[in-house]
């Protein structure tokens, strides 16, 4: 289930002895979602839910959450090199500290390691607001439903390009994740997302005109947007992108694309 801006998709998986299958895969319209892609209506938006999956007969247990905004953050860093795993967290916090002005403790914080270089780790760190979490248990909670995953799309991203289900180079390129208001501005370099950004459909060309600079390649995917990618042709060089060169846009594509993910299980 992906809750973003107004919308909430809804894919239900079967999975029968490993193989997958899309029992249904919807696009909802809902008011209920806040700025930050919160329920405000946990109730309502239960309902709404239930309803669409109470004809697939399934025995449903388990629930996966896909998001991303601007409140959750994406940040390569560097921190001292140590021996002590139990360090590790505390210098994180110290180093974000020093330039971003929030409250570290309102965050889920998780993090990998991208290398050591001389007496310094090179780490991506990813913050995520603990309301968004608690929300989504919430509405687990009210669907009857396990939750087992809370994914992050730059996350799942970077997921595909370790995995070589996205071949990529080591230059500097982007990768628009398109929906239906916003679209996902991914900056990938050495086959790293260092950097995720959430901006309006009609903002897209201005920002990476803006912000971007001597990018090699531009890929899309995502929602079609005829309107968004038209005009993105007419000003750039850009490709559709494609798993192990299957079109996720047929049913197939979409099949394999969730089982590589791991947003199944």
């Amino acid at each position: 289930m992906e809750i973003d801006a107004g919308l909430i998709r809804l894919v239900v998986i079967e999975n029968y002895f490993g193989k997958l299958n899309i029992r249904l895969s919807k696009i909802l319209e809902c008011e209920e979602i806040s700025s930050i892609n919160t329920i405000t209506n946990i109730e309502k938006v239960s309902k709404l839910i239930k309803n669409e999956i109470s004809n697939i007969k399934l025995p449903f247990s388990r629930v996966a959450y896909l998001v991303q905004n601007e409140s959750i953050i994406n940040r390569n860093i560097k921190i001292i090199n140590t021996d002590h795993k139990e360090d590790i967290q505390g210098l994180i916090k110290y180093e974000l500290n020093q330039y971003m002005p929030i409250n570290i403790d309102d965050y889920i914080l998780k993090y990998r390691f991208l290398g050591i270089e001389e007496d310094k780790i090179n780490i991506q760190v990813i913050l995520m607001p603990k309301i968004i979490s608690q929300n989504y248990k919430e509405l687990s909670k009210s669907l009857k439903l396990r939750p087992i995953k809370l994914g992050v799309n730059f996350n799942i991203l970077q997921t595909l390009i370790d995995k070589e289900i996205i071949c990529i180079d080591n230059n500097l390129n982007i990768l628009l994740d398109i929906k239906n208001n916003i679209t996902n501005v991914n900056i990938i370099k050495d086959k790293l997302v260092i950097s995720s950004h959430s901006v309006k459909n009609n903002n897209v060309l201005e920002f990476i005109n803006t912000n971007i600079k001597e990018f090699k390649n531009i890929y899309y995917c995502g929602t079609s947007n005829d309107k968004l990618i038209n005009s993105l042709y007419g000003e750039m060089d850009i490709s559709k992108l494609s798993l192990y060169n299957i079109n996720c846009s047929n049913y197939d594509g979409l099949n394999d694309f969730i089982g590589n993910i791991g947003l199944a299980y």
